[in-house]
């Protein structure tokens, strides 16, 4: 039965017509929510809204009565109804759009003097912004520029942004923003957001009316701990909730709706707490209830300043904080999701629907897949394909059957002791393998083989029936052993969630084939979505998939990788060589700069 549905509605434009996108969390007892997007046409007066040239209502009763902006005095406060004037409103990114300022901006909000004379149309702000873009020369600098183009000119910016997302998007956010969050403490600028630290517990509520919106309607929270496949950058996490605000904008919410927030509760990053140019908090993170408790009075805060219906949007947290706070919040019956376990898991089943209908690949119902991680993505993805597989027809033990995951140790079977809940839930017999006990046996031959090796002296005996892969320093071992799980498994999709840069290796995707080809015959396709972020903590490349499975492979991945021209020829040459048992021959691929 549902509790809630809460909807929020994002601003579009398509073939001059106007949309609103609904973004609605469906918050159900007992289980964790399905992010449903639908769109539809908006009303006259809500498409009248959105014309508006300012996302800022400017009251000509409140600007100065001398019809000479020249001669207006120069206010450098606030003016009575709220709106920055003078030196003030330069400063805000909202309001001086620079030479594209409108005339009637310029005298309300004083600005005669603080922004060049010259009068042109925004998209001249726009093919500024562009020639600047054009000079830099790598990713990071071409963030930094956008990121300062956003703190200046915010109409500028995602005029810029709107016009070529395909181009800037990966910029402004995945994979660009990995390393920005890297380059925190040196990034200058550094984008807008809210920073509540553990020594704000009790005032939080007090910090909230810092931000200068009244009017939000989301807020994108992180404590920093599990950024993308980096780890634990503590506060130099805010690029992520910032650059996710960014990607809000884009779809066409209002900027003032928008509210970024980095919870610094310490981190565990050692280099971190001895870098004089951390910005956060030098010491350990934050645990147990004193934890919880700092982010409820976050979210109470939220909603006392925002109104009940502000929706929290959880990001990176660690997996041990992220199930349990986002069960907590919605038992506190506020609006929230988490995008790594439920949005995440949206997209990737939806990627696996629309593998599912491309030619040679096998249907749903007979997909066997194989999750390699089983954090906070995975075991959302996994929940919400139980749920996919019942819809076609199968029971619910029937289709947890189809899945398999392995974490750092090994496969994870029922025979297993201290697992999690979340990893419980997904914890096969070993008996279940399609090779049955001989592939039981195989495997454990296999572990017993990788824990003889000096380089993998972490493996567990405990667990050598399931091809332990408890060391992720080394990628060599991990490819071998994660081979001898997809042997084992006969998986015919894999998905990668671990962030281990190359875990699906050649021996990984050549075996996933074969698999593949015994479920569904020597035409069917196999299915890689390598979702590790940033691109160079991916399982596998598009090209190297390509490749390695002779152009079989149905892929997808996190961030988005250059796009690559195949040489068929080539390809089907490779194919012919290789089944004749000559390996000399191997496919071409080349990198396209112009997206050919």
């Amino acid at each position: 039965m549902m509790d809630r549905c809460w909807s929020l509605l994002i601003s579009a434009r398509s073939n001059n017509r106007s949309y609103v996108l609904h973004l609605v969390p469906m918050l159900t007892t007992g289980m964790l929510g399905t992010t449903v997007w639908t769109l539809s046409p908006l009303s006259a007066e809500a498409q009248a809204q959105t014309a508006a040239p300012s996302t800022r209502t400017l009251d000509p009763n409140t600007a100065s009565g001398n019809t000479s902006s020249s001669a207006a005095p120069v206010d450098f406060c606030n003016s009575s109804n709220g709106d920055p004037r003078g030196a003030a409103a330069a400063r805000d990114p909202a309001i001086n759009s620079g030479c594209a300022t409108p005339a009637d901006v310029r005298q309300q909000q004083q600005l005669a003097g603080l922004v060049p004379p010259r009068q042109v149309d925004l998209q001249v702000e726009v093919l500024r912004a562009q020639a600047a873009l054009d000079r830099c020369s790598t990713a990071l600098e071409k963030h930094r520029l956008l990121v300062t183009l956003k703190e200046t000119n915010q109409a500028a910016f995602y005029a810029l942004l709107q016009q070529d997302l395909e181009t800037l998007l990966p910029l402004v956010y995945t994979p660009t923003i990995g390393d920005a969050c890297l380059n925190w403490g040196v990034l200058l600028p550094r984008p807008t957001g809210l920073y509540i630290s553990l020594r704000d517990r009790g005032n939080v509520a007090a910090l909230l009316q810092h931000w200068p919106s009244d009017e939000v309607r989301l807020a994108v929270i992180t404590d920093g701990e599990r950024i993308l496949g980096l780890g634990d950058l503590g506060a130099h996490g805010m690029g992520i909730p910032t650059g996710k605000c960014v990607v809000y904008g884009a779809a066409g919410a209002n900027p003032e709706w928008l509210l970024p927030v980095t919870v610094d509760v310490g981190t565990n990053n050692s280099q971190l707490q001895q870098d004089a140019l951390y910005v956060g908090l030098p010491q350990g993170r934050l645990r147990g209830q004193e934890y919880f408790d700092l982010m409820v009075e976050l979210v109470q805060g939220l909603q006392e300043r925002f109104g009940r219906t502000v929706l929290v949007h959880w990001e990176d947290l660690a997996a041990k904080n992220a199930f349990q706070m986002l069960q907590l919040v919605r038992n506190m019956r506020v609006p929230t999701f988490n995008d790594d376990i439920q949005a995440t898991a949206a997209v990737a089943v939806a990627a696996v629907l629309g593998a599912v209908r491309v030619p040679g690949a096998l249907p749903l119902q007979q997909q066997r897949f194989l999750f390699f991680g089983a954090g906070q993505a995975n075991i959302g993805t996994a929940r919400l394909l139980t749920k996919a597989l019942q819809q076609q027809g199968l029971s619910a033990a029937a289709a947890k059957s189809r899945i398999w995951m392995v974490d750092s140790k090994g496969l994870i079977l029922s025979t297993r002791t201290n697992l999690t809940p979340q990893k419980a839930e997904f914890a096969q017999n070993p008996s279940n393998l399609p090779g049955g006990r001989a592939a039981a046996t195989a495997l454990e031959s296999s572990s017993k083989m990788q824990a003889g090796n000096s380089n993998s002296s972490s493996l567990s005996s405990s667990n050598s029936i399931s091809g332990s892969i408890s060391s992720y320093d080394d990628s060599d071992d991990v490819v071998q052993q994660l081979a001898a799980v997809v042997a084992a498994v006969q998986p015919t999709a894999l998905v990668g969630a671990a962030a281990v840069a190359g875990a699906f290796g050649q021996p990984v995707i050549e075996g996933l084939v074969q698999s593949t080809h015994i479920a569904g015959g020597p035409s069917a396709r196999p299915i890689v979505l390598a979702l590790s972020n940033p691109t160079n903590k991916s399982e596998v490349s598009y090209a190297d998939a390509m490749r390695w499975s002779s152009n079989k492979v149905i892929y997808a991945s996190g961030s988005p990788y250059p796009p690559i021209c195949f040489d068929p020829a080539a390809a089907a040459a490779a194919a012919a060589a290789a089944a004749a048992g000559d390996g000399s021959m191997k496919a071409t691929c080349s990198m396209s700069g112009n997206g050919g």
